[in-house]
């Protein structure tokens, strides 16, 4: 008789039965869109993970802009510059004035 536990055991070992799995799956998406009512549905999902991704991109925008607002209240503030009018100018650069 055949030993059928050795005969999977043996495919499940080559890899072929990753590819008989992944052409199965394929057969039956494939299979799927052949139909009217499988293009409606892959229309569907094809739009809402389009707005879902749209929502994760601007999910991260904010929260970028988030941490942006508050790195920007905790810096501490710098103090003005004081300039000093009492600084000699060179003649050069008082003709160009």
């Amino acid at each position: 008789m055949v030993d059928f536990n050795k005969m999977l055991g043996s495919l499940n070992k080559s890899g072929i039965s990753k590819g008989l799995l992944g052409g199965l799956a394929g057969g039956a998406v494939a299979g799927g869109l052949m139909t009217k009512g499988g293009r409606k549905t892959a229309k569907k999902a094809l739009k809402y993970g389009g707005i879902a991704a749209v929502g994760g991109l601007a999910w991260h925008a904010y929260k970028n802009y988030q941490a942006n607002q508050n790195t920007a209240s905790q810096a501490p503030q710098s103090a003005p510059t004081q300039t000093n009018q009492n600084i000699p100018v060179p003649p050069a650069a008082a003709a160009l004035q």
